[in-house]
Parts: structure tokens; sequence; C-alpha cells
């Protein structure tokens, strides 16, 4: 994860400009492996919802869209469960 901030902002304070996620690309098209731009970095920038509570105040809140995930093949899942079936 690369994660970069505007000039001068302080860390504590300020979500980062964009935050670049490293995935697997090599079941990806391949075109874009072979062009000039990294295509296993995904930039993710903050997203801001907005709006007006009931009392007419305006409200707004930044958050960067990342989930916490990780994946494993079928073909791995049945290896790594065999073992504990075997008696």
């Amino acid at each position: 994860m690369k994660i970069w901030y505007k000039p001068g902002a302080d860390p504590k304070v300020i979500l980062p400009a964009v935050v670049f996620v490293q995935v697997d690309v090599s079941g990806r098209d391949p075109y874009l492996r072979g062009s000039a731009v990294d295509p296993s970095w995904v930039p993710v920038v903050p997203v801001t919802a907005r709006g007006e509570s009931k009392t007419g105040k305006f409200l707004a809140s930044s958050q960067l869209p990342l989930t916490l995930t990780w994946a494993i093949t079928i073909h791995k899942s049945q290896f790594h469960h065999s073992s504990a079936f075997t008696p």
C-alpha cells in the first residue's frame, strides 16, 4: 500500500489525497500489462457524503472506501481442508 498526502497536509488531521493498493493482475487483460502504467496499483481516493440535518445544519463525512479482504482459490481450499478429513 502506498499513501500520498497533499503537500503540507497533517496526516493526523486530514485523510490522504490517494491510497494506492496493489492487486493481482495475473488474470487481467494482457493489453494492460504492457502499458506504461502498472495496472497492479489501483488508486483509491476519499469519498465525501454531504447532506443537511433536520435542523438545517450542513453535514459532511469523508472516508476511504477500503475493506480488508482476502481470497483463496477453490483448488487451494480443497487441498487445505482435505487433510482435516483424513483419519
